[in-house]
């Protein structure tokens, strides 16, 4: 392009961005102005996009809903049209390979279980749905294993984005709980879109309220799965990252990440935590002695200070009896039924919540008491949907919508993702391997939680599995296996 072809080109260009600043006038154009500059550097920058995707899929996702924003899309679904186009462009002019990993084998052929299901379930509109969350979750882990996978400065910077993204969900939940303007009722409608802010739990335990925070991520449990994912990872940045600044950034993060898993009162994801420390001390990442003194400390903690009703509902028999343990013993033993009526293919995506409802009246096998009335009289009033009642295990989730045709390959998904990283600390050099067992150990504690929710969907589980890929490929086919880690 010749000099004077430049000029016009910039001329028009702004005389377009000047127009259209004119006709929306004030703050909406500046905001416009913003978003095509900011855009077009994401554009020339895909990894930033992905940072951003990372984000605007964990601590941001409530934040960056398009009922908060006000925008037609929502943050997620913008940065990841973004990064998509960067992506592509950035492959047309470079020519990169793509990362491969069996685990996409695996979730190829799962993805033609859940594109036939579509066609063959009669309700189409769950099917829909389905196929687009479906679709996000593809992009989202496609761009992490593609991106995270070029060296190793990308796949760094993607995983210390994960990891102070998380940290940043339980600052958030430290002001949901302290904050009183950020307590939300069970019953409050803007739940069921989502908002910021503690859930105040009237009905739990017998002593009095709970709050529980969430983080961000508008639900409690989903908060505390993945906190207990992703808090491995601050291992493997304290033992990598020996200067003391970057060491107390990194106890900044572990300590927020603790405090959202302890309010968020969730026996899962503690469970699965305490799974992920074994593992990492089994590996020799985290020193035995050490690791008693934290225990010590954090008992002398509790007993000077523990949130309203933690003990019993995290510790007591009786909460585990009379609480929620109940109810979810009972929708579990529902997902065991309707998955043997229909064992094969399933009743299609989101239709566990509408069959077990449907039944819960006429079938005396699933009857919940005065428990089941509740949930009824919520969905009557619209304060509950029933699209969201799930049969709070992953596992069966997965047999009741697609299947023994959709679980062996979900299975082998998951198997992969922890291969990929075995074989990673079996020929990596050492931060690969202190990377691969910290992702490892955040993957087993997910799998954990995933025993008592329903959870195929939330961002972790594609986040950590497109790090794994990125890192075997990082292993496998970098030019320059460097032998240390570089802080700079």
């Amino acid at each position: 392009m010749n000099l004077k072809k430049k000029i016009l080109f910039v001329a028009i260009a702004f005389t377009l961005l000047v127009g259209l600043l004119y006709s929306l006038q004030g703050v909406k154009g500046l905001a416009l102005i913003a978003g095509l500059i900011f855009a077009a550097y994401i554009f020339k920058h895909p990894l930033i996009g992905c940072v951003l995707l990372i984000f605007s899929g964990t601590c941001f996702q409530i934040i960056g809903s398009s009922h908060m924003t006000g925008l037609p899309l929502s943050l997620p679904k913008i940065f990841g049209i973004l990064t998509l186009g960067s992506f592509i462009y950035y492959c047309y002019r470079n020519k990169p390979a793509l990362t491969y990993s069996p685990q996409m084998a695996a979730l190829g052929i799962f993805a033609l279980v859940f594109i036939a299901s579509a066609l063959i379930q009669p309700d189409k509109a769950n099917s829909m749905i389905g196929l687009a969350k479906f679709f996000q979750l593809y992009l989202f882990y496609f761009l992490i294993s593609n991106l995270g996978g070029i060296n190793k400065k990308s796949l760094l910077i993607l995983c210390g984005a994960l990891t102070i993204a998380i940290g940043i969900c339980g600052l958030i939940g430290v002001m949901e709980h302290f904050l009183p303007g950020l307590s939300i009722e069970s019953d409050d409608p803007r739940l069921g879109q989502g908002a910021i802010g503690a859930i105040m739990d009237r009905e739990s335990i017998a002593s009095g309220d709970i709050k529980r925070i969430t983080g961000g991520l508008a639900d409690a449990n989903w908060l505390a799965y993945t906190i207990a994912t992703v808090l491995p990872l601050t291992v493997f940045w304290w033992r990598n990252f020996t200067r003391l600044s970057y060491r107390l950034v990194t106890f900044s993060i572990i300590i927020l990440q603790c405090l959202g898993m302890v309010l968020a009162y969730t026996r899962a994801g503690m469970l699965g935590l305490g799974v992920a420390v074994l593992v990492l001390i089994k590996k020799k990442l985290i020193p035995i002695a050490p690791m008693l003194v934290l225990v010590a400390l954090g008992t002398l903690v509790a007993l000077v200070w523990q949130p309203e009703g933690f003990t019993e509902r995290i510790f007591s028999t009786k909460y585990l009896k009379e609480g929620s343990t109940p109810m979810r013993r009972d929708l579990f033993n529902a997902a065991i039924r309707m998955a043997k009526e229909k064992p094969i293919f399933g009743y299609g995506y989101g239709r566990f919540g509408y069959e077990f409802m449907d039944r819960l009246n006429t079938d005396m096998r699933m009857r919940l008491g005065a428990m089941g009335a509740d949930l009824a009289n919520a969905i009557e009033r619209g304060q509950e949907q029933v699209h969201n009642i799930g049969a709070h295990s992953m596992y069966l989730e997965v047999v009741v919508e697609y299947g023994i045709v959709g679980l062996i390959p979900f299975m082998a998904f998951l198997w992969f993702v922890l291969k990929d990283l075995m074989l990673v600390q079996k020929f990596g050099n050492q931060w690969q391997v202190d990377l691969a067992i910290c992702l490892f150990a955040g993957a087993i504690a997910f799998y954990i939680c995933a025993l008592f929710g329903h959870a195929k969907t939330l961002k972790c589980l594609w986040i950590v599995a497109g790090l794994a890929a990125a890192l075997r490929r990082v292993t496998f086919e970098s030019e320059t296996l460097d032998a240390d880690f570089d802080e700079d």
